[in-house]
């Protein structure tokens, strides 16, 4: 998911068209890692999952939305067309060089053509 911070990073601005400006990027990236910090999504974050996955299926292509849940988060709590996928969790510090692996892991599977759900 892409912060406003983030879009400054990337060179997008923050104004009224954000959502042509954020299509355009979520169109332009090959994964999409999604970090859920509590039970519920904002609007934003629903809007960047729904594109992606929507985009995915109309372009037909072999991208990968990898789910990533802290310890407030609960899969249960995940929207519907993520609640299949395997997921990610953090629960501590000493949990984020097992998530990169995890995301890398995933990512390579995705590239070599075999499926990342479990």
């Amino acid at each position: 998911m892409v912060g406003p911070s983030r879009l400054r990073q990337l060179g997008v601005g923050i104004s009224t068209d954000w959502q042509r400006e954020m299509d355009t990027l979520l169109a332009r990236s090959r994964h999409l890692v999604a970090l859920f910090d509590g039970p519920y999504l904002d609007r934003a974050q629903s809007y960047e999952i729904d594109r992606f996955i929507r985009q995915t299926l109309d372009d037909r292509s072999n991208r990968t939305v990898l789910p990533v849940l802290t310890s407030d988060a609960e899969p249960d709590h995940l929207p519907s067309l993520l609640a299949s996928r395997q997921y990610l969790r953090i629960t501590g510090e000493e949990d984020l060089s097992d998530v990169a692996d995890g995301i890398v892991d995933a990512i390579t599977r995705g590239a070599r053509g075999t499926s990342g759900r479990g």
